[in-house]
């Protein structure tokens, strides 16, 4: 039971189109790294950003780093591998880092618990039935287009964060500027 492996059929379907979401991957992952450690670096060097706003993007960049590597790299070595299943145990890795990352918004209608601990079956078996998969029927938008979609917020967002809440944020891009200057003054020192 503990070599239990599990087979990700979205793979298949997006087969022709496979390196394709590699290499948009493998681009914006590196960058997603970069920006968000430079929020994280140019918040925690800068005394002049330590106040809650700032802070609080430091906090988020780190959390776009927590989520954003959750998946990127799973996915990329699994479409350039060929290999097409999981592990029970990185399953549930993958379900934990994308329940903490992104948060659960499971609509629960009961509340008896029939154990003495609370774990995912039970919950899934109290949830209520959706109504949102009828009102957002996606069977009519091609496969690979569900597939970006499900990615949105693990990979797009930690990607394009830093840019909207930390480069944007005008002591944040004064920050990043003198030290941008301050390195390109260090490297002509030498």
């Amino acid at each position: 039971m503990s070599n239990v492996t599990f087979i990700l059929d979205a793979y298949r379907q997006i087969h022709n189109e496979r390196y394709i979401f590699a290499a948009v991957l493998a681009l914006l992952y590196p960058v997603m790294i970069f920006g968000n450690l430079l929020i994280i670096y140019v918040v925690s060097v800068e005394r002049r950003l330590h106040e809650p706003m700032y802070i609080l993007i430091g906090n988020l960049a780190c959390i776009n780093l927590y989520g954003g590597s959750s998946l990127a790299p799973f996915i990329v070595s699994n479409i350039l591998s060929g290999t097409f299943q999981i592990s029970r145990a990185a399953c549930f890795i993958q379900i934990f880092s994308i329940n903490t990352y992104g948060g659960s918004s499971l609509h629960i209608c009961g509340n008896v618990i029939e154990k003495v601990y609370c774990d995912n079956y039970s919950l899934l078996k109290l949830a209520c039935p959706d109504p949102v998969p009828s009102r957002f029927d996606m069977s009519h938008v091609p496969y690979a287009a569900r597939v970006v979609l499900s990615l949105y917020f693990l990979i797009v967002a930690p990607v394009l964060n830093p840019v909207v809440y930390g480069a944007r944020t005008e002591k944040i891009k004064e920050a990043i500027q003198i030290h941008n200057c301050f390195m390109k003054k260090k490297r002509t020192d030498r």
